[in-house]
């Protein structure tokens, strides 16, 4: 018996340091003593069943120290998650529950440390209603964190296929979550960070269609593009062409971005918008210098027929009218529109001639 309860000390001894219970090594060293005086006592029937006590008493302490290491370790592993917590003032709530565990599990030590039995009891009920409650709630709070933190990252990627207008929006009432976050609200936050991640990826897969659905148009825009580009290649001025080429540049790189899930919606429909800008005007100067040189002919066929009416000297300046007619500018251009019928109009001025 007196083997069992040395052995029982070793093990009491081993592992020290590790104690939630400053007083422990104490108490170790007490009982140490106490068995030593147990193996010196003189009647044998009186040191057995002092022995007999001792031993009951020792495995109390050894399940109280097997309780102080597994406690012992959840304070640690809940002190690190404490530290990794952004609120301080959540923290510091944390840190301060921590401390009064471990500080009322030392006081009722030192004031029970005759009544090991009731201490027992005290430390499982304590660990039990207190110590496993926190470290849920510590870790919890942790988990949900890490997720608003992942979340707000995820969002803030550029390669996701949402409009800047929506991202900023999902990354602000990320903020406000992380924000409002607390102990006591964990479970309300984690709810919403839910529906705001379920809304998210519908609407992501929504983008998704939408994508394919306007690649599918810029091929479409491509081929208009080219054929402008062939059909007035002659009287484009060169920054017309050139924005036209831009335009398609552009969308040709957006839809490569797509390909490789980059969000390029709105630059295709600005580069859209800027298409059918430089398309309406085109148009509407072709059908402006259509008309102009339908007037242009009809005015050469006047001065020719005005030419049987009048003197050969009085013909002679309406000749060299007729040259600055044919050399009229033929690019596309307000500029040069406005010039050619503000000539027009000077000679049919000089000629007399009504429209």
């Amino acid at each position: 018996m007196n083997k069992l309860a040395r052995s029982i000390l070793a093990k009491l001894k081993s592992t020290e340091e590790s104690s939630v219970l400053s007083d422990f090594s104490r108490i170790v060293h007490s009982l140490e003593e106490e068995v030593e005086k147990v193996r010196i006592l003189p009647t044998r029937y009186f040191m057995v069943f002092r022995q007999y006590n001792l031993i009951k008493k020792l495995m109390t302490y050894a399940s109280i120290h097997k309780l102080d290491l597994i406690a012992s370790k959840h304070v640690k592993t809940t002190e690190t998650k404490i530290n990794a917590i952004e609120s301080e003032t959540v923290a510091r709530e944390c840190s301060r529950q921590l401390t009064s565990f471990v500080d009322r599990l030392n006081y009722v030590f030192v004031n029970l440390v005759t009544n090991e039995k009731n201490f027992l009891r005290f430390f499982r009920d304590s660990h039990q209603r207190i110590m496993k409650p926190l470290m849920h709630s510590v870790s919890r709070f942790l988990d949900v964190q890490e997720s608003l933190i992942h979340t707000e990252m995820e969002f803030s990627n550029q390669d996701l296929r949402i409009s800047e207008s929506q991202r900023g929006g999902w990354i602000r009432r990320v903020k406000v979550l992380r924000t409002i976050l607390k102990t006591e609200n964990v479970e309300y936050v984690a709810t919403k960070l839910h529906s705001l991640i379920t809304e998210s990826r519908q609407s992501m897969e929504d983008e998704d269609e939408r994508i394919a659905m306007i690649c599918l148009r810029v091929d479409a825009i491509l081929v208009e593009i080219e054929e402008y580009l062939n059909k007035y290649a002659e009287v484009l001025l060169d920054v017309s062409r050139e924005e036209l080429e831009n335009i398609r540049h552009s969308l040709l790189q957006s839809r490569a971005d797509a390909i490789d899930s980059k969000f390029v919606v709105d630059r295709i429909m600005a580069d859209k918008v800027r298409f059918h800008r430089l398309k309406k005007e085109i148009n509407c100067l072709d059908r402006r210098f259509v008309v102009l040189e339908v007037i242009k002919r009809r005015t050469v066929d006047l001065i020719r027929g005005v030419r049987l009416l009048i003197s050969p000297r009085s013909f002679e300046p309406i000749i060299s009218k007729m040259g600055e007619i044919e050399s009229m500018p033929a690019r596309y251009s307000v500029s040069n529109y406005r010039h050619a019928m503000k000539k027009l109009r000077k000679l049919k001025l000089s000629l007399k001639i009504t429209q």
